[in-house]
């Protein structure tokens, strides 16, 4: 029933308003700071976004997978381009800018994401994400999706073996040339 989220602890009444505490105690703001207020510190709003990106991501990699071309194109105009506005595509970004502004400190600093504009950026991409997660299992159920390629790991020549294309030189050919490469630097050598 109790969010695991915020601590629970004894918080001072005392003081004369929210930026004034007495001179015994702090007012009950000061005690418990700004990341407590909404219940959730800066580091999980950013392990929210970092969630966020990857679900999209993924998303992103399954669209493509969709095996009829027409859905799958009308589902990549809703997600956007790089640089439209008021798409997934573009919440994304400025998601992920974002985070790696958070990344590009040692430590991690994740206060920014104590921001409600921040806050406000994961959950729409989170949003996009669970509308877009919809288009694209609905096109998967009723299309289908394209199977994967298939990798060879391996390609074997069997020398002498005739191919569709008739019989294979290739090693006949370098035993012969290696045997005149060969004469010539012993010829080359006794002369």
């Amino acid at each position: 029933m109790f969010s695991q989220q915020s601590p629970i602890g004894i918080v001072m009444v005392s003081g004369l308003g929210r930026n004034t505490p007495s001179m015994f105690s702090s007012t009950a703001f000061h005690s418990m700071g700004p990341s407590y207020a909404l219940g959730a510190t800066g580091a999980d709003w950013y392990q929210r976004a970092k969630q966020a990106e990857a679900n999209f991501q993924a998303l992103l990699v399954r669209t493509q997978k969709i095996a009829n071309k027409t859905v799958r194109e009308e589902i990549a105009d809703w997600i956007g381009a790089v640089g439209s506005v008021d798409t997934p595509m573009e919440r994304y970004g400025t998601v992920i800018a974002n985070t790696t502004k958070a990344e590009s400190y040692t430590p991690l600093n994740t206060v920014e994401f104590e921001r409600s504009q921040l806050q406000n950026r994961v959950t729409k991409l989170e949003s996009y994400n669970s509308e877009l997660q919809s288009k694209v299992k609905n096109a998967e159920d009723y299309y289908g999706i394209l199977p994967e390629p298939v990798i060879i790991e391996k390609l074997v020549n069997v020398p002498g073996a005739s191919s569709a294309a008739g019989t294979d030189w290739t090693v006949p050919i370098a035993v012969g040339v290696g045997t005149l490469v060969l004469v010539g630097i012993i010829s080359f050598i006794k002369g």
